[in-house]
Formats: structure tokens, C-alpha cells, sequence
């Protein structure tokens, strides 16, 4: 679940990092059902709405069921609170291992800003306070998920063309293919 990251925004549907998860072994071959609930500009607080709805009826209890939560940059770019977006994505987290999911949440990225966003940052203060979601994340996620994907270490140049796409906030193909391997890995460790 997530946003227009998860979406595979302005790519072809097969780009996307779920898509490109579902190609990758030991999933492309042993009955897994890979699924994409990222949808474009959706926000932390539209995920939590929608969880009973469209995620929860998703888990299975006679199969390993893993729930990939990517979404911060939404958030924060609408709220500008860092406290906010916190609370909201360890809700979703929690809301999630409640149903019986083993949970991974996703650190944020770096994206290009401009002029001043709904939350009132620029470019430099929006992603400072994203470090700072972050860093609690990679702190604090044991107590509200099963693993963490640290993707702020691999996207730190949004004007690295060959990871995002020229808007510098969303990935391309090569940058979704980091991504897929990294939550492959994740999920395998748990």
C-alpha cells in the first residue's frame, strides 16, 4: 500500500516495484500473489481509511501474508508535521499487525520541492524534517513492524536521472528495480 511511488507513477504498469517484486524468485514461482494498492497522491491518513476496507480483507492466515507500507512524502508535504506523519504510518503499521500481516514499513526518499509545499516547507526543510521521520523509523520500528527498508540510504539525489525520473520525485524503471529487490530481501528475512 502507498502512493504514486507504490503506483509506478508515469511508467508502464510492469515498472512499478510490486510488479517488478512479482518477477523476482522465489515469488515469480511459488503461488505468491503480489498486489499494488499504491495509488497517485494518496496520503498516510487515506491508507488508514481505507485499510478495513481494501487491505485487511487481503490477509490470509494459511499463507504468509506481508504488508509493504511506502508513504511519507504525501503526508508531509500536506501536514508539514513530522509528529503527525509519524503517528499516522505507526498506526497503519499496527493497524496492519493487528489484522495478522507481518508488517514492512519503507523509509521516505528524497524529492525536489518546488517553491513552498502545503505543509509550508521548502525544499531544504522538507527534507530535513523527512531525515528526521526517518531516522525514528530505523529507530523505533521493531515496536510497530516486522522489518524495515531503508531506502533513504540508497535515493539521496532526487537528480540522479538514472534513479528518479527527470520531476525528481518519482523513480524510474532502474529505481523501482532497487526497490523491488530491496523488499525482496526484506521479506525473505522474515
Amino acid at each position: 500500500d502507498g502512493n504514486s511511488l507504490t503506483y509506478g507513477y508515469d511508467l508502464p504498469s510492469d515498472s512499478s516495484y510490486p510488479s517488478k517484486l512479482a518477477t523476482l524468485a522465489p515469488f515469480n514461482s511459488n503461488g505468491s500473489t503480489v498486489s499494488n494498492y499504491g495509488v497517485s497522491g494518496q496520503s498516510t491518513i487515506d491508507m488508514l481509511n481505507d485499510y478495513s476496507s481494501q487491505i485487511a480483507p487481503l490477509y490470509n492466515a494459511n499463507q504468509n501474508s506481508v504488508l509493504v507500507a511506502w508513504e511519507l512524502t504525501n503526508d508531509l508535504y500536506n501536514t508539514g508535521n513530522t509528529d503527525t506523519v509519524i503517528n499516522r504510518m505507526v498506526r497503519y503499521c499496527e493497524a496492519g499487525r493487528a489484522t495478522g500481516f507481518k508488517v514492512i514499513v519503507m523509509t521516505g526518499i528524497s524529492r525536489k520541492i518546488t517553491g513552498t509545499t502545503s505543509g509550508g516547507d521548502n525544499q531544504s526543510s522538507f527534507n530535513s524534517k523527512m531525515a528526521t521521520i526517518n531516522t525514528y523509523l530505523k529507530t523505533n520500528f521493531a515496536s510497530f513492524s516486522d522489518g524495515i527498508v531503508s531506502l533513504d540510504e540508497t535515493f539521496t539525489d532526487f537528480n540522479d536521472t538514472g534513479k528518479y525520473l527527470a520531476d525528481g520525485v518519482h523513480l524510474s524503471g532502474p529505481g523501482y528495480t532497487l526497490v523491488a529487490v530491496a523488499v525482496k530481501t526484506k521479506i525473505l528475512e522474515l
